[in-house]
């Protein structure tokens, strides 16, 4: 028979806390106090700060205790809890310092010889999630595993550590061809991680050779993702009049799809947008920005005569050892007069150059704002998104699995004896606390669309439906029915609803827009073929798919409505609006997030690296 400080540590361990009486009454003052603080600093709305000293008078608190072998070894297993939570919390914050001390955590944790599969499995999550190398973890999946896709995606983050660039694509790919009939979307991720790889290594012909390999990959990437390796590779082959020519081929079509026009005018103001492509998605410059150099020079004849005279001007005044900034700001306000978006473009060129400081840096945002204010009628959400300097938020539209995560966690806290909730700390946990603490600092605007609301509303109508949304958490029916009330339910939801939908922007939704949703899914057929029959095979009950051209493989019609509602708004004017960005964990939209981006000018996000270089907090 289990004794009460077991129960009370399982149930720890298992997420909802009882029996903590027990648990207490075997430490010492310090030790209770110190078991307290360092959950409460772990918790969603604590400070992260958890010291070394901290966790070892934990640890001197459980030494001193009268244990049997078993309650010991359960309190091991929660101070080990609360060492990969803390490395979670740093890793999650994103500064140099703590990621360091995360991972230095994580190397002592793994290496003990008594080391648990749930510490391996919860340390491998914050590899995948933070692409964080850790030598021990990767000793002990060569030991013991060392033909699992786990095994090569932490090898493939330790080369990228070591600046193998690749050798972990490689990796990564070996891991994708491990996961492709287990895990569909995972298997996709890490295709495209080997893909970047590859990229950011200089692999262009071996990135070139993946995305021909696998269809899907193909579909989950942007056409100008394709150009962009595709010129790299041209360049690397010794045919600089190829890749040039491919720029523009690649600019002239975008141009006949978008209006029949294929005049010299549009083109070149293509060719100024793609020139910051690699810099907007942290690829290497070279060499394709020579190549859309030579493209504009080629281009920039008769009526872009002045236009390319203000250019060569600027670049002149960049290039200069001695900057003047009235000049510089003198060039740009004639570069205005024709194409605004431009202008503002190279004010952001400007300041992030660093070349700036103090009065001139800050005559450079002022008047870059003051341009903006005056133009920004004109300049749609999806344009602005590199336009960082500006001081615009990020527009998250807000999916419903995040909604239920949020709410679920919100019902645990209640729950719980000390409202302290899981003590597990995973990944989606961690995605909805740093939205709501983004929103809560005023970083990001938060909205829920319409599909999404009513998605939300219909799987919490009362709380026998939400109970069985707990599948893997142990409640006690009691605790739940004291507790969980029809009308305590309906205010939490009424929080999180609140706290998931700030934007007091216009009602887009309801605007007619010409939208072609229809195409780009056609046009994706094959991946979301894919999709769906990964999700008839891994799920039992799963909503009713779009029916197109006879086949019934496209995202469900709530899912369709949130994609042109982020595409409404990224069409739009909105005041304050500097990007928009779709928060999910449906495939549906991450398998295709660059392509829907390329497209409609929304992004998809679903973990804390794609949402922290959402709010700039990545540089």
């Amino acid at each position: 028979v289990l004794s009460e400080v077991c129960v009370g540590l399982i149930s720890l361990l298992d997420g909802i806390s009882t029996n903590l009486e027990a648990v207490h009454d075997k430490l010492d003052s310090e030790g209770l106090k110190t078991l307290k603080e360092v959950r409460m600093a772990l918790g969603p709305e604590g400070d992260g700060i958890v010291k070394e000293v901290r966790i070892e008078k934990l640890v001197n608190s459980v030494n001193d205790a009268d244990l049997t072998l078993l309650e010991r070894r359960l309190f091991e297993a929660v101070i080990t809890a609360l060492i990969l939570n803390r490395a979670a919390v740093n890793l999650q914050n994103g500064e140099v310092s703590g990621r360091n001390q995360a991972i230095s955590s994580l190397e002592s944790v793994i290496s003990s010889e008594s080391v648990s599969m749930r510490t391996i499995r919860f340390a491998s999550d914050l590899v995948f999630e933070h692409s964080v190398g850790i030598e021990s973890l990767e000793a002990w999946y060569r030991e013991n595993d060392s033909k699992s896709p786990e095994c090569q995606i932490v090898k493939a983050a330790l080369l990228e550590k070591s600046g193998d660039l690749i050798g972990s694509a490689w990796a990564y790919k070996d891991a994708a061809s491990k996961l492709m009939e287990i895990d569909i979307e995972r298997s996709a991720i890490f295709l495209r991680w080997s893909l970047i790889s590859f990229a950011h290594g200089g692999g262009w012909k071996e990135a070139v050779s993946l995305i021909d390999a696998y269809p899907t990959l193909s579909a989950s990437v942007t056409n100008r993702f394709k150009m962009y390796l595709n010129v790299c590779k041209d360049c690397t082959e010794k045919n600089q009049l190829g890749a040039t020519s491919r720029v523009i081929d690649h600019v002239s079509n975008e141009e006949r799809v978008r209006d029949d026009e294929e005049d010299g005018p549009s083109i070149v103001e293509s060719l100024e947008s793609i020139k910051m492509y690699p810099v907007e998605h942290g690829l290497p410059i070279d060499p394709f920005q020579g190549r859309v150099m030579a493209a504009i020079m080629k281009m920039s004849h008769s009526s872009q005569s002045r236009r390319s005279d203000l250019e060569r001007r600027f670049d002149s005044e960049m290039r200069s050892k001695e900057k003047n900034t009235f000049s510089i700001v003198t060039v740009i306000e004639q570069v205005a007069e024709m194409s605004p978006i431009r202008a503002l473009r190279m004010f952001e060129r400007a300041l992030k150059s660093g070349e700036f400081e103090g009065r001139e840096k800050k005559i450079l945002q002022n008047t870059q704002r003051n341009l903006f204010t005056r133009q920004s009628g004109k300049i749609s959400v999806r344009e602005r998104k590199t336009l960082g300097s500006l001081g615009l938020k990020p527009l998250v539209l807000v999916d419903t699995n995040i909604l239920i995560d949020a709410l679920k966690d919100d019902l645990l806290r209640e729950l719980s004896p000390d409202s302290l909730g899981s003590f597990a700390w995973t990944m989606q946990r961690a995605f909805h606390w740093k939205l709501r603490s983004l929103a809560k600092e005023d970083r990001v605007l938060l909205s829920i669309p319409r599909a999404a609301m009513g998605e939300f509303m219909n799987r919490v109508k009362s709380p026998d439906i939400v109970l069985d949304l707990f599948e893997n958490v142990y409640i006690e029916r009691s605790s739940w029915d004291e507790t969980v009330s029809e009308k305590f339910l309906q205010e939490r939801v009424s929080s999180i609803i609140s706290i998931f939908n700030n934007w007091d922007g216009d009602d887009l939704e309801s605007a007619s827009n010409e939208i072609d949703l229809e195409v780009f899914l056609t046009n994706h057929r094959d991946i979301f073929r894919v999709v769906d029959q990964h999700k008839r095979e891994h799920k039992e009950d799963i909503p009713a798919r779009t029916e197109i051209g006879g086949e019934s493989i496209y995202p469900e019609k709530g899912d369709c409505d949130i994609m042109t509602s982020a595409a409404i708004i990224a069409d739009s004017f909105s005041i304050g609006v500097g990007s928009v960005a779709v928060a999910t964990r449906d495939s549906d939209f991450k398998l295709v997030s660059r392509a829907l981006e390329e497209e409609f000018g929304f992004g998809v996000i679903g973990d804390l690296q794609q949402l922290n270089k959402l709010a700039y907090l990545d540089s």
